[in-house]
């Protein structure tokens, strides 16, 4: 099965088969300046720091040796959102291997060759797409002259930034393509060998010495098909643009990704089509503490993956965020405040994706921590939820779970970046409500976490405890895998005589009572830190562990099992409670089920012990429970033990009497 991929970057869903690669990098094309130009709505980025000097070589030497020969070169950056310009579809490959009479296999190598006039009119074509002013500009592309290239490059850089980038841009590219494209194809330069002497072919030669469809460049490269060659679309590829095909190479920014993004150029992170995807949408202010939550999670994975029943996950995938990420595990590591993300910044915010295989290797998942700043969903001027981002970013929408991220105080929590919120508190929860009432689905209800972050500043207890706890109404079922988590958040209320405290705590009882009907529901309390956090002003390659009276102070991370247990099962990457079985599935909110001789293959099938195992779950899992759980639990209960009627008979009255397959 190939699955649908989901671009962090720019928020959009695409098809396996709609990745692209860039026809620039296949062929060793390396622009020295960052194509911002060429590359109008994603600018590039450069790294700060090399893989060989300071932390980071630490950070590197400390990985295993498969990961370290995924390293392209000694650069530790990431590679700028590639130019569209070049972008080539996999439809493209195989448009050019038909044309020169080769035949496209799996893990097989072979050699194709393109002309300056295609590689041309693919850039024609890409600069179309961007403009969207027609097909005429691919067709004059390919009729431009070798000694009108200048103009020709005009032509796609001529709306693209100032006047100043532009000529910048062309004498790079002109200079670039004039390098790799200056050898003529073998019939030209056969045809020229054999003629030049002869004066009667001299402006024949000319011409042909100009004509840019007598320009070649080739490039070698081994296609990975989907399903371990079983399916004809092509996965990812290795390549070389040396003569010699013993230099194929995976593409990688700097670790081996699958290609780019075909809308924002993106790296796509290895593993994109091949494995289900789960996107994990962490929403909260700007405060919340979402940055420093994600670099908690990171190192609670890698440290302690064995006791949530999952093979070690590696290093983080590679993305457009590869740098960021970096820097600011180091900084978490040496116990210092990590980088925050721009308030007001585009779709583009802070993500992280692992590839998470069960111990059993029967299951492999892809997972994407993705940073939603409330403030980019919230028109803060007139007070609403600003539709325009879900529009400009869907996979706002398109989660598989989400994080409702509150923390239970910000003040006086070091001086870290951006310590203030931009939007209210309840502007959150708008977002939220927005979010369930907008699905894309509605048979499919992303699991909430409600999530009290930077839990450690609760730990004032001098208060005494009072009566009317909120929390105290909150009825979990018996096995509930999270009772803990909730007696310390009501420990947290009872104990504690600030408002500061109090007042978060209230608004996740009251996100609580107004989700609790639209999904299923979870609280959890956790701290990232441990303590508060100081912002380092030094340069990282200079960075030293933080101390406190000379005492180095590493941060305290506290229940970030809980919240990795809850997104494991939820994901059906960990056994659920004690039943020792994954789900098969994300449970969604009143979903309905078909019965097993049903063909309609994609909704649910009605099994006693799917339904059972389902039941089970929502109980370990969630807090609430919907009308059709009672329901199914009603008729499980009815049956047990009674002799001569099988539970599936009832389950199948009770699904007739439901006359409704939502899933």
């Amino acid at each position: 099965m190939i699955y649908d991929y989901y671009c962090v970057d720019c928020g959009n869903r695409f098809a396996a088969a709609d990745i692209c690669f860039d026809l620039a990098e296949l062929l060793g094309i390396d622009i020295k300046v960052t194509d911002s130009v060429a590359n109008k709505k994603v600018t590039g980025k450069t790294s700060m720091y090399s893989l060989n000097t300071g932390p980071l070589k630490t950070l590197f030497e400390s990985r295993s040796d498969s990961e370290k020969k995924n390293i392209d070169g000694i650069e530790g950056k990431s590679k700028s959102a590639k130019s569209r310009l070049t972008q080539i579809h996999v439809t493209k490959l195989w448009e050019l291997a038909q044309k020169k009479g080769v035949k496209l296999q799996h893990n097989k190598k072979v050699l194709l060759r393109i002309t300056l006039m295609d590689f041309l009119k693919i850039m024609g074509e890409n600069a179309e797409k961007d403009s969207g002013k027609g097909t005429l500009l691919a067709e004059k592309m390919a009729s431009y002259k070798l000694s009108e290239l200048e103009d020709a490059l005009g032509n796609v850089f001529s709306t693209r930034g100032s006047q100043s980038e532009n000529e910048q841009m062309k004498k790079e590219w002109q200079d670039a393509i004039k390098t790799r494209f200056s050898q003529l194809s073998y019939r030209a330069e056969e045809f020229i060998q054999k003629h030049k002497k002869d004066e009667t072919y001299s402006d024949l030669i000319k011409k042909m010495r100009d004509n840019t469809a007598n320009y070649e460049a080739g490039f070698w490269m081994k296609p990975e098909f989907f399903e371990n060659g079983a399916n004809n679309s092509i996965y990812t590829i290795q390549y070389s643009h040396n003569s010699r095909e013993a230099f194929l190479k995976d593409i990688r920014a700097p670790y081996t990704i699958r290609g780019y993004c075909p809308k924002c150029g993106q790296p796509v992170i290895d593993g994109a089509g091949k494995y289900p995807h789960v996107l994990v949408g962490m929403l909260g202010a700007q405060s919340a503490g979402k940055t420093s939550l994600i670099m908690a999670l990171i190192d609670e994975l890698e440290n302690s993956f064995s006791k949530y029943q999952i093979s070690f996950p590696g290093a983080p995938l590679c993305d457009s965020r590869y740098d960021i990420m970096q820097e600011n595990r180091i900084l978490y590591n040496n116990g210092w405040a990590v980088r925050k993300t721009n308030a007001l910044s585009n779709a583009g915010t802070f993500n992280v994706s692992f590839r998470i295989t069960t111990k059993d290797k029967v299951i492999t998942k892809l997972l994407t921590l993705v940073d939603i700043a409330g403030e980019q969903c919230y028109d803060l001027k007139n007070n609403r939820v600003n539709q325009e981002a879900f529009r400009n970013y869907p996979v706002i929408g398109q989660c598989s779970m989400y994080l409702l991220c509150s923390c239970i105080n910000q003040n006086g929590y070091g001086n870290a970046d951006g310590e203030f919120t931009v939007i209210p508190p309840n502007a959150v929860l708008q977002i939220a409500q927005q979010i369930y009432e907008m699905l894309p689905e509605k048979t499919k209800v992303p699991p909430l976490c409600i999530l009290m972050t930077k839990a450690d500043m609760a730990a004032d207890n001098d208060g005494k405890k009072q009566a009317g706890n909120p929390f105290e109404e909150i009825c979990p079922a018996r096995n509930y895998e999270f009772a803990s988590p909730l007696e310390n958040i009501k420990l947290a209320y009872d104990r504690t005589r600030s408002q500061d405290i109090r007042q978060p705590l209230m608004w996740c009882k009251r996100a609580y009572d107004d989700m609790m009907g639209k999904t299923y529901i979870t609280l959890l309390m956790c701290s990232a830190l441990g303590r508060r956090g100081i912002r380092y002003s030094g340069s990282i390659e200079e960075i030293f562990p933080y101390r406190e009276d000379g005492v180095i102070k590493p941060f305290q991370k506290t229940r970030m099992d809980d919240l990795w247990k809850w997104i494991l099962q939820t994901a059906g990457l960990s056994p659920v409670g004690d039943t020792n079985k994954r789900l098969p599935f994300i449970p969604s909110y009143d979903e309905r089920y078909v019965l097993p001789t049903s063909s309609r293959g994609k909704y649910y099938r009605a099994t006693p012990e799917s339904m059972g195992l389902r039941c089970s779950a929502v109980g370990i899992l969630y807090l609430n429970r919907s009308n059709m759980d009672y329901q199914i639990i009603h008729e499980l209960t009815k049956v047990r033990g009674r002799f001569g009627i099988k539970v599936d008979k009832a389950l199948e009255k009770l699904v007739i009497n439901q006359n409704i397959a939502l899933r």
